[in-house]
């Protein structure tokens, strides 16, 4: 019964198109139904302890197709939170990517910049662009992938995790900027309290 569900719940699952790893299940449904049936026999000739141990066999075999469905519907769900989210981030990275190449252009008709700033800036303009590349072909070809959730959301997720670390460097960048016009500005106040002093020593 327990066997007939699972097989049943599989079926469905390729019916709504998901794709699994393991090329083996089929066989391994048929292994178990031959199993169950040998087991009958043990049951029918009293051979209990033969029983017994094919019994937690083939339980431990069910658990295990078991586990490699609701891997693969959780992985479905993730894939399909990824696949909603991962434009939108990419999108607000390379907007905010642009700030920062309008900033370097502005700061740099004042101040002498860091060519380590300029040129990671330049970097991550390109990494973007790359990246954008595999998000669309993994977030618009929904309908007709053909390989496991589960590596799907592998690859959503390394997507994502690059993103991130992306993110983390603009920031890294946007900060020493912001600071590169602040310590001007300190150092425009300083000076303006010293030009003060030295007409009131005057």
């Amino acid at each position: 019964d327990q066997l007939e569900d699972l097989e049943d719940g599989y079926r469905k699952l390729l019916d709504a198109n998901y794709h699994f790893a393991e090329t083996d299940i089929e066989s391994r449904f048929q292994l178990l139904y031959e199993a169950l049936k040998k087991n009958h026999e043990n049951i029918a000739q009293l051979e209990l302890d033969n029983a017994e141990y094919e019994n937690t066999q083939v339980q431990e075999e069910i658990n295990a197709l078991y586990d490699i469905f609701t891997r693969e519907i959780a992985a479905q769900k993730v894939v399909e939170g990824l696949v909603a989210t991962l434009p939108t981030y990419l999108k607000h990275m390379k907007d905010s990517n642009a700030v920062l190449v309008e900033d370097i252009q502005r700061l740099s008709n004042n101040y002498l910049l860091s060519e380590t700033d300029v040129s990671h800036v330049h970097r991550l303009q390109a990494e973007l662009e790359s990246l954008e590349e595999s998000v669309l072909e993994l977030t618009s070809e929904q309908e007709e992938h053909s390989e496991p959730y589960s590596l799907l959301e592998e690859r959503l997720e390394n997507l994502q995790a690059t993103l991130k670390e992306i993110e983390d460097e603009q920031v890294a960048v946007s900060q020493r900027l912001a600071q590169i016009e602040k310590d001007d500005i300190n150092a425009r106040q300083k000076a303006n309290v010293y030009v003060n002093r030295l007409h009131t020593i005057k």
